[in-house]
């Protein structure tokens, strides 16, 4: 899917603005509940995403950071046919969901701008021995980059 394709469903969708390629990065908004309207193009969307990492990439566990990326996490583990874990900030892993040592994890964002920060997925991960395999996201505002590498957003709206 071509970049205007994603930003076309995405407005369709009421979950980004008509306009956004042409807003700062500041002025966008994204309303990542819509996509619970539209399942199927959710999961679209989390195909398309997957695609766009590097050959070959492998990850056992996809791990949703906030409660705001739960369904777009959740979407891209079924895609990759992979687990779901939810972590809630501080609190760490809630609901029983495990992550085992040396599993790679793909942390999920849906929406992250320059002061994102994933640390405490980061740590989450360290603690729990296993691999970061790097995090992406549905849309990067600005010079977002919560990780020094393997950062993989969809959409990047830059100034």
């Amino acid at each position: 899917m071509e970049r205007s394709e994603v930003i076309d469903i995405l407005a369709r969708m009421n979950a980004l603005p008509v306009d956004a390629d042409s807003l700062a990065p500041e002025q966008i908004e994204f309303d990542v509940h819509r996509l619970v309207e539209d399942p199927i193009v959710t999961n679209r969307l989390a195909v398309e995403a997957i695609q766009q990492l590097p050959r070959n990439y492998k990850f056992d566990v996809v791990l949703a950071t906030d409660e705001a990326s739960q369904l777009f996490a959740y979407a891209l583990a079924m895609a990759a046919w992979a687990r779901f874990a939810y972590a809630d900030g501080e609190e760490g892993l809630v609901n029983d969901y495990h992550i085992g040592k040396d599993e790679k994890v793909l942390i999920v964002k849906s929406v992250v701008d320059e002061g994102t920060s994933l640390e405490d997925a980061v740590d989450l991960i360290a603690d729990a021995k296993a691999k970061n395999a790097g995090a992406i996201s549905l849309i990067a505002l600005g010079d977002a980059a919560p990780l020094s590498e393997n950062f993989y957003p969809l959409l990047r709206f830059e100034k």
